[in-house]
């Protein structure tokens, strides 16, 4: 059945459940698989560290990412390579379930979003972007939050929506160029 049509019946839980159960699901692969120390190359150490000291890294100096990582870094769990790798598995979740939640929107089916979204997660690039201490998962869901308030916005047509694709865009651009395109 379409779910457009059963959203004025469903309740919110029925319409999230597939998000979260996505989300559980995948955040546990990437946890268990994550670098456990200082892995992914030089720039994963540059980019935990950063975050710890308030430092630039090599350009752009990406600092919305470099403030995120220093509230992370006071967190009492684990050290800073844990928090700041458990970030990244954090952003690329979300991002997945941003994703996930945009393509059903768009072609109404539950199992199309799974599908592509899974296939999207075990994917050697979305996989290496979660599992160490890298921009890329945070620029990820800033473009999948990008889609979904752009797919808001079609279907609404209101001065809020419109506000929150540039609110979401400006933030993203503090973190990367690339959301731009």
């Amino acid at each position: 059945m379409n779910e457009r049509i059963l959203s004025p019946y469903c309740t919110m839980s029925d319409r999230w459940l597939f998000p979260a159960l996505l989300a559980g699901a995948v955040f546990v692969v990437y946890g268990f698989t994550r670098y456990p120390i200082h892995g992914g190359g030089l720039d994963s150490a540059e980019f935990q560290i950063a975050g710890k000291i308030l430092g630039v890294t090599h350009p752009t100096g990406y600092p919305l990412y470099c403030l995120t990582g220093r509230l992370l870094a006071s967190l009492p769990l684990g050290s800073l390579a844990v928090r700041m790798t458990l970030f990244s598995t954090l952003a690329l979740v979300l991002a997945l379930v941003f994703l996930a939640v945009s393509i059903r929107r768009i072609t109404d089916s539950t199992g199309t979003a799974a599908v592509a979204v899974l296939l999207l997660a075990v994917s050697p690039p979305a996989w290496n972007a979660a599992t160490i201490a890298e921009v890329y998962a945070l620029h990820a869901l800033f473009v999948c939050i990008l889609i979904l308030t752009y797919l808001s916005h079609v279907d609404e047509q209101t001065t809020f929506t419109a506000r929150r694709f540039a609110f979401t865009l400006g933030l993203a651009l503090t973190h990367h160029l690339m959301a731009l395109f």
